[in-house]
């Protein structure tokens, strides 16, 4: 694919990372590492997030893919109704509010692992540390003003694991972006591109490059390209490729120091092998799943439940061991 031209008034990768170490914020802060992801979105219990976590990185039968670097993220939902006390729209996806904090708490709690196969009884084995191999964010969507106010309220629910937040907001007010880069530093905050901002943009790539540039750099850590936001709609893989290769061409990636660059839209354990050429290309590519990598049932109060299934496992294997190790992941100055 030919690499589109950039904007005049647009700087080049290197100087876009030059320009950002200058400004020092929004950068996850000078000891956290751009690191990318194979994300999870929708965990609403500890049993999700805890076997789930055990499966990947202890010895296990099904063989333990090297993390090399690459983390599983971890997503809750939230909202503003959910923040303020009211059930979401699908609630089956939302955790309680005050239920946030444990299932992050459980994203970092170390794995007890023992193999009966091996001859070890039940509470032999070893303690796996998981703290460093998880991220945490909070996926928050709201309509309402003043998001520098919400996200303190969201920060005092989540506690001390909490490694950042996706914004499902279109287009959020760059001036509160800007605050809560300089607020938290520390923090990983990711912007989904949904459809209707590419819409904004007529769906070109190079004008959707731009109008970030302006809005959020260097406020912003990550772009994710989401055209699906959690419906489970196919990703367009040649608007995709484009996309990504625009943003990359401009933002650098997180091998080069840059913002992290990430895809979702409809993605499983099936169709995760179609990203190799992707992954082949651009090594530090983060990958999102949602809508596809959940089961529901129907329970005797006539109730729809939903849960993360076996396939969301399967993807989160595959995806981990598909994706080569990120060499070259930067500290961000």
């Amino acid at each position: 694919m030919t690499t589109p031209e950039r904007p005049h008034d647009w700087p080049s990768a290197s100087e876009f990372i030059e320009n950002a170490r200058k400004h020092g914020a929004g950068l996850l802060g000078p000891q956290a590492k751009v690191m990318p992801y194979v994300g999870i979105a929708g965990f609403t219990s500890v049993h999700e997030v805890r076997s789930i976590a055990a499966d990947l990185y202890t010895v296990n039968p099904y063989g333990s893919p090297g993390i090399a670097g690459r983390r599983l993220a971890v997503g809750v939902l939230a909202s503003w109704k959910t923040l303020n006390g009211e059930p979401a729209g699908n609630p089956e996806r939302y955790p309680k509010i005050e239920d946030i904090r444990a299932l992050f708490d459980a994203a970092v709690e170390p794995i007890r692992h023992y193999s009966l196969g091996l001859g070890q009884q039940e509470g032999d084995g070893v303690t796996v540390p998981i703290d460093d191999r998880t991220l945490r964010l909070i996926h928050y969507n709201s309509r309402e003003p003043n998001l520098v106010a919400q996200v303190d309220r969201l920060c005092e629910h989540a506690g001390p694991n909490l490694s950042g937040f996706q914004f499902n907001i279109a287009w959020p007010n760059e001036d509160d972006i800007r605050c809560l880069a300089q607020d938290y530093p520390t923090l990983r905050f990711v912007l989904q591109v949904n459809r209707e901002m590419f819409s904004n943009v007529s769906r070109n790539p190079q004008l959707l490059v731009g109008e970030i540039g302006k809005k959020y750099v260097p406020y912003v850590t990550d772009i994710l390209f989401d055209m699906s936001a959690g419906t489970g709609t196919a990703v367009d893989m040649k608007e995709a490729e484009a996309v990504i290769e625009a943003l990359y061409g401009a933002f650098g990636g997180a091998v080069k120091g840059g913002l992290g660059i990430g895809l979702a839209g409809g993605l499983d354990y099936k169709n995760v092998y179609g990203l190799k050429p992707l992954f082949d290309r651009w090594p530090d590519l983060s990958i999102d799943a949602e809508g596809k990598v959940r089961d529901s049932y129907v329970n005797a109060k006539k109730e729809t439940i939903t849960y993360l299934n076996e396939g969301a496992r399967e993807f989160a294997r595959r995806a981990l061991w598909l994706t080569p190790p990120p060499s070259g992941t930067q500290t961000t100055p």
